[in-house]
Parts: C-alpha cells; sequence; structure tokens
C-alpha cells in the first residue's frame, strides 16, 4: 500500500522530467542550428549575394514587412529573393556628379553641382539578362535591394535595365567602404 498513495506523485515528477528534457532537447537543437548559421537568423538569404525582392503593398506568404529607420513601411517582400547574384565582374568606387535643386526662403531656385560617393557594380552577362528580365516583368514596381542581410536601395523601376552595370549612391563614406568590402567579396 505504500506505492498506492504515492504513483500519482512520481507520474507527475516523472512527466516534468520528461518535460524539461524536451525543452532542453529543443533549446540545444536551437543552439545548435544557430552556431551552424554563423549566429544568423536570417532564413532564405544568402549573408555573400546581392539579393533582389520586389515590394508589395499586400501581404506577401511566408514573407515579412520591411520597416526600418533607412525604409520606413517600405511594404511587404518574399522569404526568398526574386533574384540572387552571388557573383560580380567588378566593384568599383565612383564620385557622381548631379544637379541639386537649392530653394531660398522666396522660393528662388538655383541649380548647384553635388558630388555623391558612389559604387559602380557590374553584373556577368548572365546576370545582366536575368535582372534586364526582372525589371521588364516589374515594371513600375518598388524593388528593395541587399547585400545579405544589409539594406542597400530602394526604388522604383521605371523602365527595364538591361546594363551590365549600376551605380549605388551612398552619401556616407563609412558606410560606402564597409558595402564596397562586402560586395568585393563577390568579385571573382
Amino acid at each position: 500500500m505504500f506505492w498506492g498513495g504515492n504513483c500519482s506523485c512520481i507520474k507527475n515528477t516523472i512527466m516534468q522530467f520528461n518535460d524539461a528534457m524536451n525543452r532542453a532537447f529543443y533549446i540545444a537543437l536551437a543552439v545548435i542550428l544557430l552556431v551552424a548559421h554563423n549566429g544568423s537568423c536570417e532564413t532564405g538569404t544568402d549573408n555573400n549575394a546581392l539579393l533582389f525582392y520586389i515590394v508589395s503593398d499586400q501581404n506577401v506568404a511566408g514573407g515579412h514587412f520591411v520597416d526600418t529607420p533607412d525604409f520606413p513601411k517600405l511594404g511587404y517582400i518574399s522569404l526568398k529573393p526574386e533574384l540572387t547574384i552571388t557573383h560580380l565582374e567588378r566593384v568599383t568606387e565612383i564620385v557622381k556628379h548631379t544637379d541639386a535643386v537649392l530653394v531660398d526662403k522666396n522660393g528662388k531656385r538655383t541649380v548647384a553641382p553635388m558630388d555623391q560617393p558612389a559604387l559602380n557594380i557590374q553584373f556577368s552577362p548572365e546576370d545582366v539578362t536575368k535582372f534586364g528580365e526582372l525589371t521588364k516583368q516589374n515594371y513600375g514596381k518598388q524593388m528593395f535591394v541587399m547585400i545579405g542581410n544589409v539594406p542597400l536601395l530602394a526604388a522604383t523601376i521605371d523602365s527595364p535595365i538591361l546594363s551590365k552595370s549600376f551605380d549605388l549612391s551612398i552619401p556616407e563614406h563609412s558606410r560606402l567602404k564597409t558595402i564596397e568590402d562586402k560586395l568585393k567579396k563577390l568579385v571573382h
């Protein structure tokens, strides 16, 4: 009769032990997966790739909403990019010469030349075709570009882009060097 009265207590203790062991197993599994992915919680992205996403106003199944300080309330992007580029022909630091329109307090407009640091990014011939097709199919939509998990730009596609290179303006010189280093890892 000694065991009869305590069976439920022992059963509860065993169940609690099993629950604790299951939790420990799943925590250990999560740690192993994080270490295997170099601490990145991103899924569906390549940290050594140039990623192109098409932005939508509507929720994208399996995707997420982009809302960052640099890209506030941008919109929804899919989990998987529409185009992934893992090889670039060349990345070159350049200075873009543009004109800025300045407006004084009386409404008078003045055009002033402005130099802005930028990177010229050259695609491989195969990626020129893929990028051209992507921009042709998504005319009028916004494109969001990242290098790994670092957002680079969001722009509206106003025509198919068929050139072998494009310029990426980056006003902050310290950020330009960081992005340039990441992009140069794609040059083979």
